[in-house]
């Protein structure tokens, strides 16, 4: 803000000329043209005052729980319906929801649900794909189904294969009967103890190559209750690295020629037992010994053979053999770590919940728990430090965290070399996490300590425009250059501040309570809380939706005291204005802090002109000028005549 020189006048009438208007500072030290508090104004015009552009509405959302928009893509919960543009493609808890991108994919907690958004159309059946695109390019994905979850199928240069479904959740799951199998197979070849098997059911349905399962309630063998990675995938067969489970252990013997009937005897823990032979054993029949008894299979058909202690002249060689054994009520899950905030960084989800931080695996914000030792695995640390993580962003390429103190940013390339550095600094209010938002390469949120900016060092405060009003429950939006925040005040009420990085300055939109901000192309649209989605700086490239059929604005400047302690009398106010079509002004003034008095008529008019108000003279200390109005608006120039006089 910046005023010409005050002229002295022969009379002793001075005149101050303010031709440059600053932004909102709502402190008692607001003098002279600084302004106190504003409603719907903007930097639009700087270094002129101006009204804002007219918001744009386009719908209302019953019950908004929370969105995302991905290019011109835009994904919406309402109440428990997720939305993919129009379509509604998944149903899921009615809870707020987070969300985030990685890839095609759209991550919905704490629901733990994907959104593929690769499908460029949506068709019945396979039928209908097959006859309206007949030249798919490669790669080209389509949705076919008739209701969620719709199946999604890729062109692979030459059929159509089906590859996952539109939509589903992030931790599958399967809870049954489980085989260990003592034998298996790893890429072509014989692998022991590797392989788990339910009959009947295609494992691809549930997991994919590479997954980390966590298997638990396992009873006999309590050792398999682990979380291994998945090696490959064999229809009713899961199959990992070679050794993984506990199976059963037998001794048997196995015959590999006929065994006449008779009497035999064999040693087990330097015991010596005998047994008789009714019938003949063939080739391929076993004998097996489970310390109660004595089985024999004979081609598929077992049955029970006495023992007794004891020596007998023919021996049999008992092995010790590890066999298939069963499980109940085994739980198979793909396990997705409970994140109360996170983002997408470097090709990985991150996330935080209490004190620790968690890295997916590379590329796949699915897998938490896969620790290989390579480069592409996950990550999680304990930071140790006192506080819960209040928010997470990514910020210049690093995943960084804030509890309310403290920021902590990820450091390396891969986990071998991944480090958590904290700065003990102003962080993220509670409450606050969807404060963040970057407007012309500065991170902005809410502390609690008040609106901050931050390029990766100390934050610095931006507080000073908001006097002693202390700030909470911040949600905060970015159209590239100014940082939009709606946050409610000591007493509740909803304040909506936009701050532009270009000038430096602050100003005060309204009273709406938005709960949340996304850009739609190069538009920064915002939800406020009765679920209605409006742009939030004029309706630029929107089409659609009605315009705001009012725009009320005012401004209050700060005390007038003219660099002077003694009496003076406002004798004039001149005002060069630039009213819209049908817009109108009102001026008023307000001497010692008594009743406002409007001075002079209402004014109307289509172009930018000077009015001059000439006043009666009333003694004051000091004074305040309010302007208010209707429509669009610019005030280019304000100069105000005085006289001053005695300190009594």
């Amino acid at each position: 803000m910046s005023k010409l020189p005050e002229l002295p006048y022969n009379d002793q009438i001075t005149r101050s000329v303010q031709c440059s208007f600053g932004g909102y500072q709502h402190t008692k030290g607001s003098y002279d043209g600084t302004i106190y508090d504003m409603t719907n104004l903007s930097s639009d015009e700087y270094p002129l005052l101006a009204t804002r552009e007219k918001r744009r509405v386009l719908q209302r959302i019953t019950a908004f729980r929370g969105c995302l928009a991905v290019d011109d893509i835009f994904c919406y919960v309402d109440g428990t319906c997720l939305y993919k543009g129009s379509d509604m493609v998944a149903a899921v808890a009615d809870s707020q929801k987070s969300f985030a991108v990685l890839a095609d994919r759209v991550l919905i907690f704490p629901d733990k649900v994907y959104l593929n958004l690769a499908a460029k159309g949506r068709y019945a059946s396979m039928e209908e794909l097959v006859a309206a695109v007949s030249e798919p390019g490669y790669g080209d994905v389509y949705a076919v189904g008739v209701a969620p979850p719709y199946a999604l199928y890729h062109w692979t240069g030459s059929a159509w294969s089906f590859y996952e479904h539109e939509t589903g959740t992030m931790t599958p799951s399967y809870r049954g009967s489980v085989i260990f199998k003592a034998q298996g197979t790893l890429y072509d070849e014989a692998a022991a103890a590797n392989c788990l098997e339910v009959p009947g059911i295609d494992w691809n349905d549930y997991f994919r190559v590479g997954d980390a399962v966590t298997i638990s309630g396992c009873t006999v063998h309590m050792d398999n209750n682990q979380t291994p990675v998945i090696r490959e995938i064999d229809g009713n067969r899961l199959l990992f690295y070679e050794n993984i489970f506990m199976v059963d252990t037998v001794y048997r013997y196995t015959a590999t020629e006929t065994v006449k009937a008779g009497d035999y005897g064999f040693t087990h823990a330097e015991k010596s037992y005998c047994f008789t032979l009714a019938d003949p054993l063939l080739a391929g029949d076993t004998l097996t010994w489970e310390e109660t008894g004595l089985r024999v299979n004979r081609s598929g058909v077992e049955t029970v053979i006495s023992v007794t202690e004891g020596a007998a002249a023919n021996q049999l060689a008992l092995k010790k053999t590890e066999i298939d054994y069963s499980e109940a009520e085994v739980m198979i899950k793909r396990d997705v770590p409970d994140m109360d905030y996170f983002c997408t960084a470097n090709n990985r989800l991150w996330g935080c919940k209490g004190d620790t931080v968690y890295g997916s695996k590379l590329g796949d914000p699915f897998n938490f728990n896969v620790f290989d030792g390579l480069s592409t695995d996950s990550y999680a640390v304990d930071t140790g430090s006192p506080g819960s993580f209040t928010a997470c962003y990514s910020y210049l390429g690093y995943p960084t965290f804030f509890k309310e103190n403290a920021i902590y940013k990820i450091y390396g390339s891969k986990p071998a070399n991944f480090e958590a550095i904290a700065s003990l600094t102003a962080g993220v209010a509670k409450n606050s996490e969807k404060s963040l938002a970057v407007a012309g390469d500065l991170l902005f949120y809410l502390s609690p300590a008040g609106v901050v900016c931050y390029s990766g060092g100390t934050p610095t405060f931006l507080r000073s425009a908001f006097g002693n009003v202390n700030y909470r429950d911040g949600v905060g939006g970015s159209n590239g250059l100014k940082y939009y925040i709606s946050m409610t005040d000591g007493g509740g009420a909803p304040q909506l501040f936009v701050y532009d990085t270009a000038c430096g300055l602050w100003h005060r939109e309204d009273d709406k309570k938005i709960l949340a901000f996304y850009r739609d192309g190069q538009q920064l649209m915002m939800v406020d809380e009765t679920g209605v989605l409006m742009s939030a700086d004029g309706g630029r490239g929107l089409t659609g939706g009605t315009e705001e059929e009012s725009l009320p604005w005012s401004v209050e400047f700060g005390d007038f005291i003219e660099n002077s302690p003694d009496k003076k009398a406002v004798t004039k106010v001149q005002l060069r204005l630039a009213l819209a079509i049908e817009a109108k002004a009102e001026i008023y003034l307000q001497y010692d802090g008594g009743d406002e008095e409007k001075v002079g008529p209402t004014l109307h008019g289509a172009r930018k002109r000077s009015w001059y108000l000439p006043l009666i003279p009333k003694r004051c200390d000091y004074f305040r000028i309010k302007l208010r109005g209707e429509g669009g608006c610019q005030i280019h120039s304000l100069a105000v005549e005085y006289s001053t006089g005695s300190a009594l």
